[in-house]
């Protein structure tokens, strides 16, 4: 019912104005025989939306608050404005509960201008929310191994997921939510904690990728420390990203969260001597005959391999978070000062950098968003310090669009392992750097494209003219290079 609804509601605002909506709005009456629980409804129009064009917030929102009124469900239909300098945005939601169930809002941004239907207090930030604790209303396999995963559960919940039939539980596919997702650390530490009886061929499987993952995690901190001293010793600051050191951090225990590689953040102007350490350390790179100038044009991270018997040691060095060094070089200035001279990370620029970690994944990796929220929730973040930083930094689209992540939740899996393009970024852009960098992508050579065309150094002028015909063969056939460009 939801999709006919969804093109109702567009046609109609586009065809009526919205006065003449408030007022139907106004006289809908709710059924007895048509009762829906509000955050199922709301997931089913947000994922159907998808597929339906011009599918605004204000449709969505609309058709949203036409269903919950005909189930008897109370709903606020909101609309919000905010002009800051030159720009003027507007956006709907839909509030029920004392919580925001369909759209996005960050508090400080939007002025409230026109509300329909029940005022509900809303008293949590969107980051905060999480999904409903009756597995009744979680449903799948995915929504109940994301509210297990969690690290944070309050009393209530705690005692009601004590009290689940744990035989009705879809135990088969939150095992395998939470293996691809990474997230079955946490969800053994929640399983042995709050008392919720899993079947004993769980609890088994559970503690063998546990066991394996505890020691993968430990070595992989053994080598990041002999990597930073290295790099170190030789007068470059470094710092480790994610892993590990995130893990003991937010959650006391490397052992709760899985990492597969090792990730280190440099200043741009190191790279090249950090390459040649790595390479003496026994790394090795499918990007080592790529000269560092070109990597540094158009690229963000350079990955690298080590095997020591049966052991694979992968590491990923970042000098950029999200689109390059040029664009970033405000951003990048700060971030040496605040964090790579002083060898940790703050939790501002921790949150950011999660964030556009997250932003390079499309916002599908949960266990990176379980991670920021985390974050969010410890009593030393300071948003409104962590939103000046970003402002800062011309990332104010990427925390919105954080947001509207967080107040998603629970998101879906992956649907594909391939690395997203370079233009999916193009909306996290501050509007004047759109077209530059547009510009650089069709015009800036890659390290993909010294890997199709090996050439000298005096003739690397010609990357230019040739970067329009490598991004058409690539969109031709795909897989055929590596998606570093």
């Amino acid at each position: 019912m939801a999709y006919p609804l969804l093109w109702v509601v567009r046609i109609g605002l586009r065809r009526s104005s919205f006065a003449h909506f408030r007022g139907l709005f106004a006289r809908v009456s709710p059924l007895p025989w048509f009762p829906l629980p509000p955050l199922p409804v709301c997931w089913a129009i947000e994922l159907l939306s998808r597929r339906l064009p011009w599918s605004s917030c204000l449709v969505q929102a609309a058709a949203g608050h036409l269903l919950l009124a005909l189930s008897g469900t109370p709903s606020r239909f909101v609309i919000g404005v905010r002009q800051q300098g030159a720009e003027f945005r507007a956006h709907a939601w839909l509030e029920s509960g004392g919580r925001i169930v369909l759209g996005w809002l960050p508090l400080e941004r939007f002025q409230v201008i026109d509300a329909v239907g029940q005022a509900v207090p809303l008293e949590e930030p969107a980051f905060a929310r999480v999904p409903a604790a009756e597995p009744s209303t979680l449903g799948s396999g995915e929504r109940l191994g994301y509210f297990l995963a969690r690290y944070r559960w309050t009393e209530t919940e705690r005692l009601l997921a004590a009290s689940w039939d744990a035989d009705a539980l879809p135990w088969v596919d939150i095992l395998s939510y939470s293996r691809q997702s990474g997230l079955f650390p946490m969800l053994r530490r929640n399983l042995r904690h709050c008392g919720i009886r899993a079947p004993k061929p769980v609890l088994e499987a559970l503690e063998e990728i546990f066991a394996r993952n505890a020691l993968a995690q430990r070595l992989q901190h053994e080598e990041s420390e002999r990597l930073l001293r290295l790099l170190r010793a030789e007068g470059i600051p470094c710092v480790t990203f994610k892993g590990p050191d995130l893990a003991r951090h937010l959650y006391g225990s490397e052992q709760l969260r899985c990492s597969s590689d090792i990730d280190l953040f440099i200043p741009l102007e190191s790279l090249s001597r950090a390459r040649a350490i790595c390479r003496e350390s026994g790394y090795r790179s499918p990007l080592e005959p790529v000269p560092t100038e070109i990597l540094l044009e158009n690229d963000t991270e350079c990955g690298f391999l080590r095997k020591q018997g049966c052991l694979a040691y992968h590491l990923e060095i970042h000098w950029a978070f999200l689109w390059n060094a040029s664009l970033e070089k405000d951003a990048l200035a700060a971030f040496r000062d605040e964090v790579l001279l002083a060898g940790r990370w703050t939790l501002d620029w921790l949150y950011l950098g999660l964030a556009a970690s997250a932003a390079r994944d499309r916002w599908r990796n949960p266990k990176l968003l379980l991670d920021v929220q985390e974050i969010a929730l410890l009593p030393a973040f300071d948003r409104a310090r962590t939103r000046a930083l970003a402002a800062r930094c011309g990332w104010e689209r990427l925390l919105d669009r954080l947001d509207h992540a967080l107040a998603s939740s629970p998101w879906p899996l992956p649907r594909s392992s391939r690395r997203p393009g370079r233009f999916s970024f193009l909306a996290l852009l501050p509007s004047r750097h759109r077209f530059r960098f547009a510009l650089r992508l069709l015009t800036a050579p890659s390290a993909a494209d010294y890997l199709w065309l090996p050439l000298p150094r005096p003739l690397h002028a010609l990357y230019s003219l040739l970067r329009p015909l490598r991004l058409l063969s690539s969109v031709r056939n795909r897989n055929a290079l590596p998606n570093t460009g």
